[in-house]
């Protein structure tokens, strides 16, 4: 099996070739909220999609108006575009931005960050937030007058989702999840390899 000495040497040339390797933009971001909930969220998801960005781009701020939206109630931070995140000074701002309670960014003038303690997770408040930044994005295109969820009834949902009640007993915490593995095994079933 070898020396640990061995192995921990090769874990340390992996991690500084993926350091050398990455879009320095890409690792101050995700490193950032990696170093801000060590405990909490485990994968973050980056995009630059566009009801995001025309959301980012806006002086607005997400208003959850759907089911699903209202998990992001009180659980989005925000963070204003300085330029391209290339030093290290930025990683203060984005650790700041998230906080102790958020789980998710929108980039000024960027685009959109989720995190979560898996992959499911971070995913599906992806898609969260962009159906509901279409939603609102539509709604204010219209001048219809939106219907704004009171406070109480954001929070109560919201801790509907976060506690698992909201999923009535099915299995899966996150049934879109395996929906999405399903497609993407409809679409190519290469995709594993």
């Amino acid at each position: 099996y070898g020396d640990h000495r061995d192995l921990h040497l090769s874990i340390r040339r992996q991690r500084q070739m993926c350091i050398r390797d990455s879009n320095k933009a890409g690792f101050i971001i995700h490193s950032a909220i990696h170093q801000a909930r060590p405990r909490d969220l485990h994968c973050v998801m980056h995009s630059h999609e566009v009801n995001s960005q025309t959301l980012a781009a806006s002086k607005s701020k997400l208003i959850p108006l759907t089911q699903e939206g209202c998990q992001l109630y009180e659980r989005v931070g925000y963070h204003e575009f300085n330029g391209i995140v290339l030093n290290d000074e930025e990683k203060e701002k984005l650790i700041n931005a998230i906080g102790n309670e958020k789980h998710t960014l929108l980039m000024r003038n960027h685009g959109l960050i989720t995190a979560g303690p898996t992959v499911a997770w971070a995913f599906i408040r992806h898609q969260h937030f962009i159906r509901n930044a279409e939603v609102q994005l539509k709604l204010m295109a219209s001048n219809a007058e939106i219907s704004i969820i009171s406070d109480n009834v954001l929070k109560h949902t919201r801790e509907q989702f976060e506690g698992g009640s909201a999923q009535a007993g099915a299995k899966v915490r996150h049934p879109e999840w395996p929906a999405f593995w399903r497609l993407l095994d409809s679409l190519d079933e290469k995709w594993k390899q």
